[in-house]
């Protein structure tokens, strides 16, 4: 019975999710150009009139000119693609911290910062002008705290 719970979610995530666990056909042209194709998507692969053939799922077919290929390989890709990375994302640091904390990367327009705990009260708030803060935690309870932004929350444990 547990196994039929424990399977129900990985067939759920793995149908929401095609690309989170596949296979990879990865066609290298001489040019250095890569042709990347979901395995899952082929129907089959000929080699024709000095052509190879892949024929999808959907009934199309891509032809490549042997003469151009220099490599065919399979990947496998464990992971959902991350489209936008967020290098200028808010750093909280040190964390944990115990008298003082910086906060780095605030986002221009971040004109208050608020700092509450886990039950809802605000602790602290402060008004910021520049990118990077650092500010006095001395007085607050160890414990779990989130820092606020108009654009951004973030969260940090006092010890």
């Amino acid at each position: 019975m547990n196994r039929k719970k424990l399977l129900l979610p990985i067939i759920l995530i793995c149908i929401g999710f095609p690309d989170a666990w596949s296979q990879n056909l990865v066609i290298r042209q001489n040019n250095g150009t890569e042709i990347t194709e979901l395995l899952g998507s082929i129907r089959n692969l000929t080699f024709e009139d000095g052509n190879l053939l892949v024929n999808f799922s959907t009934g199309n077919t891509d032809a490549y000119n042997l003469g151009d290929v220099s490599k065919l390989y399979f990947n496998t890709v464990t992971a959902i693609e991350q489209h936008e990375i967020a290098a200028n994302r808010v750093i909280l640091y040190p964390n944990p911290a115990t008298n003082r904390l910086t906060i780095s990367n605030i986002p221009s327009g971040s004109q208050l910062i608020q700092v509450f705990s886990t039950d809802g009260r605000m602790v602290q708030e402060l008004a910021v002008s520049a990118t990077s803060e650092t500010i006095d935690i001395s007085g607050l309870r160890p414990g779990l705290y989130l820092v606020k932004s108009e654009s951004w929350t973030s969260k940090f444990i006092r010890q």
